[in-house]
């Protein structure tokens, strides 16, 4: 899959990752080392994109935190993110919801 993201014309991403099974091969491919690297403003994310139930989840491992990205399509016209922030030990849950226009 390939991601594009612009915001605001400052910051520029481009990711091109692999879309896997399950979370116990995504975890194989990160012990494996086999990870998208990103970069942005000096600093460097690894991420492993994988399918669990009804969800596809961009795991991605900062450098203080790691963040699961848990896209729900709950039908044709909305798309609920699940974010979840791991760090410290403790979870930090948040969640939007986007509706097509």
């Amino acid at each position: 899959m390939i991601d594009k993201t612009s915001m605001a014309g400052i910051l520029n991403l481009e990711a091109n990752y692999k879309i896997l099974e399950n979370k116990e091969l995504a975890d194989q491919a990160r012990e494996n080392g086999d990870v998208t690297i990103e970069e942005a403003m000096g600093k460097q994310a690894t991420l492993v994109c994988y399918y669990e139930d009804n969800l596809m989840v961009l795991h991605r491992v900062m450098e203080l935190f790691e963040g699961f990205y848990k896209h729900e399509l709950k039908d044709e016209n909305t798309l609920i993110l699940h974010l979840e922030i791991h760090r410290d030990g403790k979870v930090y849950p948040s969640q939007e919801t986007f509706l097509k226009q």
